[in-house]
């Protein structure tokens, strides 16, 4: 049986540098380029490959090239994977190590089947429904994440000045605390200081209406 010779022409190298040796096509192949099943993205041997549901500038490249390919083609964002007890990054630009198994800290808070969302985005979100049932003014939605993690970071209550844990759970999660009128942010206290919080501005605040009144008072009897 007569063999038929191969092109051994030298295959230009991988995009990261590495040598892909000599095409293994058939001596005067058509087609135009050279080929020998590796990934011109990184050099490997490529296993299989897909044909009809890529477009041809991701054809016989290895999987993991080929998915930075198509990425590349349609201008997408890698997959933002969360593996519980990992270090993750929201899209918020928050930073922190996710909870092991289905549970919430003071990073995040779990969202159900092992997923997590941004704790500060919860308590914002929080604050607007709260807002909108109460008639009262939410925190900012764009307020900085930032700001609202250096109040995280402060170990004590902004109301009692107590020592603050972050114990995760009915009325031991702490509370984030802001003006109801101003909406002015002002820390993180127990959920006990909290619930005083309001009841004690009211009081304040009629405090400073009696005083303002006192002042314009026009005596009566001169």
């Amino acid at each position: 049986m007569k063999m038929s010779k191969l092109c051994r022409k030298l295959m230009p190298r991988a995009h990261n540098g590495e040598d892909r040796g000599f095409c293994t096509r058939k001596f005067g192949h058509s087609g135009g380029n050279c080929g020998n099943d590796t990934c011109p993205g990184c050099g490997i041997k490529i296993k299989a490959t897909i044909y009809s549901i890529v477009p041809w500038g991701a054809r016989k490249r290895c999987r993991p090239c080929r998915r930075d390919w198509l990425r590349k083609a349609y201008n997408q964002k890698p997959l933002n994977k969360q593996n519980s007890g990992s270090h993750h990054t929201f899209p918020c630009g928050c930073s922190g190590f996710l909870p092991t198994e289905n549970k919430s800290n003071w990073f995040a808070s779990t969202t159900g089947n092992k997923h997590w969302g941004c704790r500060v985005t919860q308590l914002l979100c929080s604050s607007q429904a709260s807002a909108r049932k109460h008639g009262q003014r939410p925190i900012d939605k764009n307020i900085s994440h930032k700001l609202i993690r250096k109040m995280m970071a402060k170990s004590l209550c902004w109301r009692c000045k107590k020592p603050l844990l972050w114990i995760m759970g009915k009325n031991t999660t702490p509370h984030l605390h802001h003006n109801h009128i101003t909406g002015e942010v002002y820390g993180f206290t127990h959920p006990h200081c909290n619930l005083k919080a309001l009841e004690r501005e009211v009081d304040e605040l009629r405090n400073e209406i009696y005083r303002l009144r006192q002042r314009v008072e026009v005596p009566r009897n001169k």
